[in-house]
């Protein structure tokens, strides 16, 4: 758990924020004109949902960051 409140909160709204904006250009077409963009954010809006969700954030532990106090 390397994971604080305030960085929690922040990758709860930018994964949800993604992910939204995905499905919402899949759902109008937008996907055909440019799939990368999209089905990408929906990539990284699931990955910073989970790694919100779960407050453990692999790229903090490798480069030895942490926002949560201990």
């Amino acid at each position: 758990m390397n994971v604080g409140s305030f960085d929690r909160l922040l990758r709860f709204v930018l994964g949800f924020g993604l992910i939204g904006y995905g499905l919402f250009q899949a759902m109008t077409g937008e996907a055909t004109a440019n799939p990368q963009v999209v089905w990408g954010s929906v990539a990284v809006g699931t990955i910073f949902f989970a790694t919100a969700t779960l407050s453990f954030c692999p790229l903090y532990r490798a480069l030895g960051l942490r926002t949560r106090s201990a």
